[in-house]
């Protein structure tokens, strides 16, 4: 699989734009899920989803 990339910028703009998101920069990793940060802080979204109502 080959690896995308998502500048940081483009994520930090995304978030001013959406205040309420949450802005969560993944160290030495690009925006591909087979990326272990990637994972990682995917996961923890996906957790966080079980408090909402």
């Amino acid at each position: 699989m080959g690896r995308i990339n998502c500048l940081p910028s483009n994520a930090w703009d995304l978030h001013q734009a959406w205040p309420d998101a949450d802005y969560v920069p993944v160290a030495d990793a690009g925006h591909s899920f087979s990326e272990i940060g990637i994972r990682k802080a995917l996961v923890a979204a996906m957790e966080s989803l079980k408090a909402l109502p």
